[in-house]
């Protein structure tokens, strides 16, 4: 009886500890978020990267108050192709050079998407919205790994009892942050 106690708390012991790595490997990209956050908002604020779910293609958007606009891309390996745009307003937040159907425009629009998608990347993000913004949950960040970090510039202003329980079921990292592994 005695061997098969020691047997079943080694098991128990060895699950835990894996649990506890698994565990801290997910907090990798909070911590990595969290650290950069200054950077992360001033390059992420007013934009939405969501990639389809085979990943062949990729809904960039911008926003401004109320408008948004639209850019779709087909995946191609590493690259990013251009497809088409709804634009809502002008000029866009992303301040390009050509103008809306020129060459060099298309290649702004690209070699913007691959600057965003390679942070992405580097930090454990899959989707990022701001398509929130106006609840004021400015940007949702979707982790690669199970989990979403949330940027609240200011909770006052996060509107509707919805928003407010989501934010309150999360762990807070300061006023501004929040995650969950929930997601």
């Amino acid at each position: 009886m005695a061997v098969r106690n020691s047997k079943l708390n080694r098991w128990l012991v060895f699950i835990i500890c894996i649990a506890a790595l698994l565990s801290c490997n997910n907090k990798e990209p909070v911590k990595k978020i969290y650290k950069e956050k200054d950077t992360i908002v001033t390059t992420f604020m007013n934009k939405s990267i969501i990639k389809s779910r085979g990943e062949n293609y990729i809904f960039f958007k911008t926003h401004q108050k109320e408008k948004t606009n639209q850019y779709i891309f087909n995946v191609e390996g590493d690259r990013f192709i251009f497809s088409r745009d709804s634009i809502q307003y002008t000029p866009d937040i992303l301040n390009l050079q050509g103008k809306v159907g020129d060459i060099s425009y298309k290649a702004d629009l690209e070699n913007h998407l691959n600057s965003l998608v390679k942070e992405m990347e580097r930090l454990g993000i899959r989707d990022v919205s701001s398509e929130s913004a106006s609840a004021g949950l400015d940007l949702k960040f979707f982790l690669k790994k199970k989990g979403v970090i949330i940027f609240v510039s200011n909770p006052e202003k996060v509107s509707g009892p919805r928003f407010k329980d989501y934010i309150n079921s999360m762990q807070k990292l300061d006023d501004n942050w929040y995650y969950t592994f929930n997601e």
